[in-house]
């Protein structure tokens, strides 16, 4: 194991240090340059919702829908072109909510196949659960991503008032779509939200939040399912992960850290 790769470990290949470094800009997106950086992709890193425009250390190979090393949409549940057991180490952010359930749990599985015998995975993504819980205690959570929704839709976009209420940036947290203008959530009465969120479990609340995608925006690439620390952690067991834990150490995306969950787990 190299030196840069043990930065990112503290027991064993445990949690990952951060990842977003300062961009390389249009040079370091090129297919030529991208081979040299990984060692024609053999590089022990992997991380996955990340193109090759956004800010990742540039020796982590890069997979997306698109502009990244390897393109791929999990959702299709096509395999990752990558030999069984020859990574060290993948690394996902907010990547696992614009999944649909079988396109997640086959990301998981793909996780486990390419890591070697004592390789690790980290995953953020949206907490579903402390998102609920903050809404239902009128919290600081809830309010703070009300507020960034307000700012960016209602009064950056000029969309209506609604867009900035408290229940919309709880579903959609849990569902959203993508427009040329950004990230939509979808669109219910409080008294709906309020009702659901009563009367169902929290993984029928999220179903039920994607419900209300249309077919058309359900395949955008916005957010397409809540996700749960239990939901994850029985995804990652089903698959062989074993010492599937939290770990709130670090944070590579900072902005995102107040509602984020950061689950990490092992292969034997």
């Amino acid at each position: 194991m190299d030196q840069a790769t043990r930065e990112f470990v503290r027991k064993g290949l445990g949690p990952l240090l951060p990842v977003v470094l300062k961009s390389r800009g249009w040079l370091h997106s090129q297919s030529l340059v991208r081979r040299a950086l990984t060692s024609n992709y053999r590089s022990g890193k992997v991380a996955f919702g990340e193109r090759n425009n956004y800010r990742v250390q540039w020796n982590w190979i890069t997979i997306d829908r698109a502009n990244a090393d390897i393109s791929l949409d999990l959702n299709t549940c096509t395999a990752v072109p990558l030999p069984d057991a020859s990574k060290e180490i993948i690394y996902s952010s907010h990547m696992v909510e614009h999944l649909q359930p079988e396109g997640r749990r086959h990301f998981v599985r793909e996780a486990f196949r390419i890591l070697k015998s004592g390789g690790g995975i980290r995953i953020e993504a949206p907490d579903a659960e402390l998102l609920a819980k903050s809404y239902r205690e009128h919290g600081d959570v809830i309010e703070r991503l009300r507020r960034e929704w307000e700012e960016s839709l209602v009064k950056g976009l000029g969309m209506t008032s609604e867009y900035g209420e408290l229940h919309i940036a709880l579903i959609g947290s849990l569902a959203s779509y993508m427009t040329p203008n950004g990230t939509i959530p979808v669109l219910a009465s409080r008294k709906e939200v309020d009702d659901k969120l009563n009367a169902l479990s929290l993984d029928q609340f999220c179903a039920w939040c994607a419900s209300l995608l249309t077919a058309e925006q359900l395949f955008s690439g916005g957010h397409v399912d809540g996700i749960t620390p239990a939901k994850l952690r029985s995804e990652l067991e089903a698959a062989g992960f074993v010492n599937v834990h939290a770990d709130f150490s670090q944070f590579e995306r900072p902005h995102r850290a107040y509602y984020s969950l950061y689950p990490e787990a092992d292969k034997p």
